[in-house]
């Protein structure tokens, strides 16, 4: 019970080991943990009716395989997390620049846009924002650049 629980990220279905699982369930459970990572050819462990015994090393070799599991996930999740608060931020960036677009618009309507104060102010919008435009589209052709070599060297493009 104790092993399945510590090792449970490894197992293929992740689920609890129910309270109600028979000791035939629970010794099935470990052969496959054990067999999907362990070598199975004399292996360096034995069931008992109630106890894993393993040879020295198993427990680490196993520990290390969910330290990585964790951290490959962690990193994914990281990646995503990323992308989605960069989605938004690009989101963000493109409102501003219709709103600096749209707000000159207006100035030229009311016949104000050649004002210093109406310049000035429009101009240090477009200044401050232009730079997480430019931002954004480099990341964006890196990333389409990544994304597009893979197919290039298949298709020899």
């Amino acid at each position: 019970g104790e092993f399945l629980e510590q090792f449970r990220l490894l197992h293929r279905h992740r689920t609890a080991l129910e309270a109600t699982a028979t000791a035939e369930e629970k010794r099935h459970r470990c052969e496959a943990l054990l067999g999907a990572y362990v070598p199975t050819n004399n292996p360096p462990y034995a069931l008992g009716l109630t106890k894993l015994f393993m040879k020295a090393g198993v427990l680490g070799s196993l520990r290390s395989v969910v330290t990585f599991t964790m951290k490959t996930a962690a990193k994914k999740i990281q990646t995503w997390f990323r992308i989605l608060m960069g989605t938004r931020q690009g989101h963000r960036v493109r409102e501003l620049e219709a709103l600096i677009s749209e707000h000159r618009d207006e100035a030229v309507a009311a016949g104000v846009a050649a004002t210093q104060a109406v310049v000035k102010a429009l101009e240090g919008a477009e200044a401050a924002v232009a730079p997480l435009a430019a931002a954004i589209e480099g990341v964006k052709s890196v990333q389409l650049a990544k994304a597009l070599a893979p197919l290039q060297a298949e298709f020899k493009l």
